[in-house]
């Protein structure tokens, strides 16, 4: 696989995510983005000082690629090798994601 091909099968793996999660969210059922996350690897909450939430990113899959959902920069971002790439979630689905984990924060808290 050549550089150029590697990286549009990492553009089209953070593509064929966000759709997803654009399609779930538009969907108006939040179980439907609950049951995606169900499975996380990972959760980072940021917080302000005051311990208020403020945004998350959740890690779906590791080690070759790393995949996230980072709610902050509304996008599904991919790490793989040196390789870096990114794509762009909706304001609607970055506010539901932001919906689903300030309660799980809420309730750890």
């Amino acid at each position: 696989m050549t550089e150029k091909q590697f990286k549009e099968e990492c553009l089209r793996r953070v593509k064929a995510i966000a759709e997803e999660l654009d399609r779930l969210a538009d969907s108006g059922k939040a179980t439907n983005l609950r049951e995606y996350f169900e499975d996380a690897l990972d959760v980072i909450y940021s917080v302000d000082r005051y311990g208020d939430y403020r945004r998350v990113a959740v890690t779906i899959t590791t080690g070759g690629p790393h995949i996230e959902v980072d709610t902050d920069d509304r996008a599904v971002k991919l790490y793989w090798g040196t390789e870096a790439v990114q794509w762009s979630i909706s304001r609607n689905t970055a506010e539901a994601i932001d919906e689903i984990f300030e309660e799980y924060y809420q309730a750890i808290r």
